[in-house]
């Protein structure tokens, strides 16, 4: 037997660089004689899980390919990407066997409830095992929570700190691991399977659901080398009409970075994004292109400051943050709109007769991207005008999120949704959001074609135009396209009578406080009211 092994379990953080349980798993196999086990899992039940689809796998497919060529390129050695089929614990159960499992180090993770009970399972394993299971973090995200008064000084800290480069991995892989053959799987057991990978050709993931597949979609590759590359271009010219663009669905998908997928899996770390935003800071020649890169700095640091929301309350990805607004669900009942289904799917599939927010979810259906101001409209129709439950709409969401990150998801719908108590509630008008960021209609053309013939002005509410002038230009409403499912200001103000019960109970004040003390930013805006208690910003990320 082996004299023990270091696990690197490999989560959203597929990459060699700036991976501080990489860093420490080879320090120790240095200083110990270990050898060296570097694990991706493919979890069944993870991909079963409502949030979880076809495309999120797609990302981290071309992720880990990437990675086993960089693994191999670096190693010198036989080490290579150890990828497990089946659960967590039934592979360290089997490495423990084998190998004699030393330590197992991997990043914290903010995700979606199922990793967070897997990670108890995990941990109660090691408990038993006697073995250390080493997390550090990734983000600046504290487990368990933070005092809200000391985030700001705790986040500065975390991308102050030097990002690592990649470790020598000159470092043997256990016998039992090594004897593995290379590219084929091996069945170990019912309900595991053991790949080691080079690289050399995309794995399959035969959990995915196959209802999350959608035909045609054209989402992102991913693979760090892609990510470097829009990084580069980035900081150095698209970041010039960043905020110009930012929340333009056309505009948007060139000059915003369209690193938030490389973010959300790991492929790069915050803290080598914010650094290279710092330096280009520092370097920029002119006031404009400064202002662009602080918006942007300011937005990697609201990325953590939403996943600490999530860290710190885990329940919110099922119940609102706010308790009234728990009772405002249950007793107003969001189904009693009519029959739930066919709103829900019409919405899904981008049928709703409102064509920037059709034209939206149909971008999303087919690139899996969306700037931040079209995810939080699309939200807001659903959940106000729709009167759509959140807990619904917010997992269908993350299906279409190439992008989906837990701890940004969940706190975002519910903020959205309006059932925080600390944020305004948006409810977002799409014929004016259709005016302001496609005036000429040329992304309502793109993505709902049966009215690309309209005259521009008319794509924006063609229910407003007369039946015999639509039929001149070929459309007939409810044959080529839907009518409006509902009269979005007679919904909104409804939206706003039933919000405004809750918002007038005697105990709103103090229970907004709660939350407010929980989760809010301290972070203080010149535009703010004086006596407000709650933080009213709203910023786009990324």
């Amino acid at each position: 037997m082996d004299n023990g092994c270091e696990v690197v379990w490999f989560k959203r953080d597929l990459r060699l660089t700036d991976h501080a349980p990489l860093q420490q798993a080879v320090q120790r196999c240095q200083q110990r004689g270990h050898t060296l086990v570097l694990l991706y899992c493919i979890e069944p039940e993870l991909w079963r899980q409502p949030d979880m689809a076809h495309r999120h796998w797609l990302f981290i497919r071309d992720c880990l390919a990437e990675l086993a060529q960089q693994i191999q390129s670096r190693s010198h050695t036989e080490t290579s990407l150890l990828v497990a089929f089946g659960s967590l614990t039934d592979t360290l159960h089997w490495l423990h066997h084998h190998c004699a499992i030393q330590g197992l180090r991997s990043h914290q993770e903010t995700g979606n409830d199922w990793t967070f009970q897997r990670d108890r399972l995990v941990q109660a394993w090691c408990r038993e095992h006697r073995l250390e299971w080493f997390e550090p973090p990734q983000h600046a995200v504290r487990r368990g929570g933070i005092n809200r008064d000391d985030y700001e000084q705790f986040s500065q800290q975390f991308f102050d700190m030097t990002c690592a480069g990649v470790p020598p991995l000159a470092i043997p892989m256990p016998e039992h691991v090594r004897k593995l053959p290379l590219d084929q799987i091996s069945n170990i057991h019912t309900g595991l399977s053991l790949l080691r990978y080079s690289g050399d050709f995309l794995i399959a993931n035969p959990s995915v659901r196959a209802m999350t597949c959608i035909s045609g979609e054209q989402i992102q590759r991913g693979g760090r080398s892609l990510g470097l590359q829009l990084l580069d271009t980035f900081v150095a010219s698209r970041s010039h009409r960043y905020l110009q663009n930012l929340a333009r669905p056309l505009q948007g998908a060139t000059f915003s970075s369209r690193l938030s997928p490389h973010l959300a899996w790991g492929s790069l770390s915050a803290r080598e994004v914010m650094a290279s935003a710092r330096y280009a800071l520092v370097q920029a020649d002119d006031a404009s292109h400064k202002r662009n890169l602080q918006a942007f700095i300011s937005r990697l640091h609201w990325q953590s400051h939403f996943m600490q929301k999530l860290e710190a309350e885990p329940a919110m990805e099922f119940v609102e943050q706010n308790r009234l607004y728990r009772a405002q669900a249950e007793g107003a009942n969001r189904d009693g709109e009519g029959e739930l289904e066919p709103r829900l799917t019409a919405w899904f599939h981008g049928l709703t007769g409102e064509p920037m927010i059709d034209a939206c979810m149909r971008c999303l259906r087919q690139t899996g991207w969306l700037p931040f101001r079209m995810r939080a409209m699309v939200m807001s129709y659903a959940s106000y005008l729709l009167w759509l439950p959140w807990q619904r709409t917010a997992p269908l969401l993350a299906t279409l999120f190439t992008d989906y990150e837990p701890g940004i998801h969940y706190p975002q719908i519910q903020m959205q949704s309006g059932v925080t108590g600390i944020n305004p509630n948006r409810i977002y008008n799409p014929v004016k959001q259709s005016l302001d960021q496609d005036p000429h209609g040329h992304f309502i053309a793109r993505f709902c074609p049966e009215l690309a013939t309209l005259p521009a002005s008319w794509r924006h509410h063609p229910a407003l135009i007369a039946r015999a002038e639509l039929l001149r230009h070929g459309l007939e409403l409810g044959v080529d396209y839907p009518q409006p499912m509902v009269d979005h200001e007679a919904a909104a103000q409804r939206a706003r009578q039933r919000l405004a019960m809750v918002h007038n109970h005697s105990e709103h004040r103090q229970a907004s406080r709660s939350v407010y003390e929980k989760h809010g930013s301290r972070r203080r805006s010149a535009q703010r009211h004086a006596t407000s208690s709650v933080d009213v910003r709203q910023l786009s990320l990324f």
